[in-house]
């Protein structure tokens, strides 16, 4: 019974031996790929998604860097890669400050990929910044932000979007119109998952 009970209480802590090695390993092997001289763009992309495979502080550390550090396309597949983070802390501040960094301002495809990551996490620390971009100036960055907002179901979201939808009501462009369009799509989906819980 004793051994019993003593594997039961030992057996988080191998996981974690486990997953410390593992996820060494998984540095090793990507650094060895990514900053190889010889190594082709694609395996870079490739190594960058294997660390996906293995969340763990030590890799988030790696991921996080490249999203400010690292190419365009490789920033993007860095945001991809942190959506599978759930249990790592701190993800959703990097993923948040990734958005909002002047040194991604101008890459749209990669906000959009944030976005989409924080929307997976769900941490409601993002919840504000995504209420602040359905006003953000590249029309594709504020339609994932309004489209991301329904999954945290949260009721103070239905006066942002409904504030939103009018003041893009304001204006008669194409712009306003997609994204008003948007709002009031995301206004009713909010309220179904509202409703359903």
């Amino acid at each position: 019974m004793n051994m019993i009970l003593t594997a039961i209480l030992v057996a988080p802590f191998l996981n974690n031996t486990t997953l410390d090695k593992e996820s060494k390993e998984s540095v090793e092997a990507f650094q060895e790929i990514y900053y190889g001289k010889n190594t082709e763009e694609v395996d870079r992309l490739l190594a960058i998604q294997q660390l996906a495979n293995v969340p763990h502080d030590k890799t988030a550390e790696i991921l996080g860097g490249l999203l400010f550090h690292a190419p365009a396309d490789h920033r993007v597949e860095a945001a991809i890669a942190l959506a599978n983070f759930h249990e790592i802390r701190g993800i959703s501040s990097l993923v948040i400050g990734a958005i909002l960094s002047p040194s991604n301002r101008k890459n749209t495809e990669l906000r959009v990929a944030l976005i989409k990551t924080s929307e997976s996490l769900l941490d409601l620390a993002s919840l504000p910044i995504l209420h602040m971009l359905i006003n953000d100036s590249d029309l594709p960055v504020a339609l994932a932000a309004i489209n991301a907002i329904p999954s945290f179901e949260r009721e103070e979201s239905i006066m942002t979007l409904k504030r939103g939808s009018e003041k893009a009501g304001e204006n008669a462009d194409s712009s306003s119109l997609k994204r008003r369009i948007a709002l009031q799509q995301a206004l009713r989906d909010l309220r179904d998952n509202l409703d359903q819980k």
